[in-house]
């Protein structure tokens, strides 16, 4: 049997020829015979064998043994993660969860606390300068400024307590709020106030705390500016939030930026201290847009008035 012996083997009287636990491979089975006198013939008889090996031991067996494992253990690590992810996210709604109690409470407890007391030293102190006869001008004039500086930080204790709460973290409170401070400042004016674009549909756009306050102080200084500097008859807050994207606006009809001497998104901070407030108050308000990485386009229009534009994408931190 080439393949598997060297040599011939004899078999004696035996007609048949046995071979156990080959190899798989390809053999050539040899025989040829003698006569009666033991004479070998010159002619042999040959056959080709060939030994398919089992599934098992075969190269196609063998990649796919290699393919499942490799399968199995990407499949484990991507269980491993996937678990770990969901082990992450639980963690963060959990603490997540926590410091919405926490901001809750101390914002009910400064609320309780606080808040009605810088109410009543403002209410207390407004009563003294209006009852007081026979001061001195100097020391009225010193009271005066605790009453707007307790009314001022009662307004500031409110604005911070609202931002506190974590029910009120989403565009539609936000702009609510932004409507109440409107509607106050403009209500002993001739100036009417309206809110554009405000519907239910904002409350699915979750903001947190640094964008409320932020993005509130911006337009809240934008209303200032209007009520004190441009004389205006109408103000116009437009809000809008598609595709991930806010974009608001506050107009007003007064005499622009440049009392109508010009146009345009750029002007340098000494021009608008002159016509619309406080160079301090525009920094303000740019640096309150870098903040929240938006951009502030403030111009004067060409029919007449003033345009504050924010855009911005919307968070996106999991709220």
């Amino acid at each position: 049997m080439e393949g598997l012996h060297d040599g011939w083997i004899a078999c004696g009287g035996r007609r048949y020829a046995s071979f156990t636990n080959l190899d798989p491979g390809e053999y050539r089975f040899r025989v040829k015979a003698t006569n009666g006198d033991g004479v070998w013939g010159e002619h042999e008889a040959s056959i080709r064998i060939v030994m398919t090996p089992p599934f098992w031991q075969t190269v196609w067996f063998y990649l796919a043994s290699c393919g499942a494992i490799l399968l199995a253990a990407y499949t484990l690590f991507q269980y491993r993660v996937r678990a770990q992810v969901k082990k992450s996210l639980e963690l963060e709604r959990i603490r997540l969860f926590e410091r919405e109690k926490v901001r809750e409470q101390i914002a009910r407890d400064y609320h309780d606390e606080m808040g009605h007391k810088i109410t009543k030293v403002a209410l207390f102190t407004e009563l003294i300068a209006r009852n007081v006869n026979g001061i001195t001008a100097e020391l009225k004039e010193h009271l005066t400024k605790v009453v707007e500086a307790s009314q001022s930080l009662a307004l500031d204790a409110r604005d911070f307590i609202w931002a506190l709460n974590p029910e009120k973290d989403s565009l539609y409170e936000m702009c609510l709020h932004l409507q109440e401070f409107g509607n106050a400042l403009f209500e002993e004016t001739a100036v009417n106030f309206q809110v554009h674009g405000l519907s239910e549909d904002l409350l699915r756009c979750k903001l947190d705390m640094e964008w409320k306050r932020h993005l509130t102080l911006l337009f809240k200084e934008g209303m200032n500016n209007a009520l004190k500097h441009a004389r205006c008859k109408n103000v116009v807050l437009e809000v809008n939030a598609q595709s991930g994207v806010l974009q608001m606006t506050l107009f007003d009809d007064g005499v622009g930026l440049f009392h109508g001497n010009g146009h345009g998104p750029d002007f340098p901070s000494n021009v608008f201290k002159e016509n619309r407030g406080n160079g301090a108050g525009l920094e303000n308000m740019k640096r309150r847009a870098q903040i929240l990485n938006g951009a502030l386009d403030i111009r004067s229009l060409e029919d007449g008035g003033t345009k504050v534009e924010f855009s911005s994408k919307l968070p996106s931190n999991g709220y």
